[in-house]
């Protein structure tokens, strides 16, 4: 071999040398990302409660979603959906590799075989109970701690406590709030829904004053409440912006025989429509809700 072509293979396999040792340590360094005990895998999270998913979009985590429930109101629609309140689809919670399993199951014990699968596949179910204010603002701090990184700001469950807070003031003046959730029956939101403890808490007078979280009525129920303000709790469908007020032909043809009905809100035209999609959910978004209902009342403050 001449001496020109001994220094160019020498160049050559001085080259490739150094590319496998580039690749090696890349490779290397890949694999101790991947196994490193202080480097652990990002949640992925299947939530199957619209309430909660809206938490943690508040919060800033939507992205650590990996799973969602039938009917969740702000998640992307291209998330795979894994079941709702009246069943789980255990192959689709399966696929998505889950971390974490968030469920809202209210009383119902969980079901066996999603606890089967969490023990053989390795993911938490959390459950969570969201029947007031309070436990909605724990739930969604919860969250925050156990899967957002610590930024010194209030947590959004601090954030809706704020928010309603700075609503309270002396509503008496304009009388007792009916809160319809329907009117074919009529049917009230009682005393013992966090919808009538934001009531409450802006400083106004829900009525009736003693039942469930949800009442069904007649024209004689609400004739004996004598209301002087109805809210119509009426969500839009999700996504969509909100239109300008119904006119008060609609609102009594929305009313059914409530409408027609010798009662004080009716009488002096005091009743509105609340249409936030999000009204039902018992989530930290209630803030806006309740900002709402206290400029719904403000109206007829005297």
């Amino acid at each position: 071999m001449s001496l020109g072509n001994s220094t160019m293979f020498r160049r050559h396999l001085n080259l490739a040398l150094l590319t496998l040792l580039v690749i090696g340590g890349s490779i290397s360094a890949s694999c101790s990302r991947r196994t490193s005990p202080s480097r652990p895998a990002e949640p992925r999270l299947v939530v199957l409660s619209p309430a909660l998913a809206i938490m943690l979009r508040d919060a800033g985590l939507q992205k650590l979603v990996v799973g969602r429930h039938g009917f969740d109101l702000v998640l992307p629609a291209s998330l795979p959906v894994c079941g709702d309140q009246s069943g789980l689809d255990y192959e689709a919670i399966v696929r998505c590799r889950p971390t974490h399993v968030l469920i809202e199951w209210g009383q119902r014990e969980l079901p066996r075989r999603l606890d089967e699968l969490s023990r053989q596949l390795s993911f938490k179910v959390l459950d969570f109970e969201l029947n007031s204010v309070e436990q909605i603002a724990t739930a969604a701090d919860e969250l925050e701690r156990r899967f957002g990184a610590a930024s010194g700001n209030p947590s959004a469950g601090s954030r809706m406590l704020e928010s309603i807070g700075s609503l309270g003031e002396d509503r008496s003046g304009v009388g007792r709030v009916l809160l319809l959730g329907s009117c074919s029956p009529p049917s009230a939101i009682g005393p013992d829904s966090f919808h009538a403890e934001i009531l409450r808490r802006i400083g106004a007078i829900p009525v009736p004053a003693t039942g469930a979280r949800w009442i069904e009525m007649d024209s004689e129920d609400v004739l004996r409440l004598a209301p002087d303000v109805i809210i119509l709790v009426e969500p839009r469908s999700p996504r969509t912006e909100a239109a300008p007020g119904p006119s008060w032909d609609e609102i009594v043809s929305r009313l059914g025989a409530v409408g027609q009905l010798d009662v004080p809100a009716v009488r002096n035209r005091r009743v509105a429509v609340l249409d936030d999609p999000l009204a039902f959910a018992p989530a930290t978004s209630l803030a806006e809700v309740a900002r709402e209902m206290a400029g719904i009342l403000d109206r007829w403050r005297p």
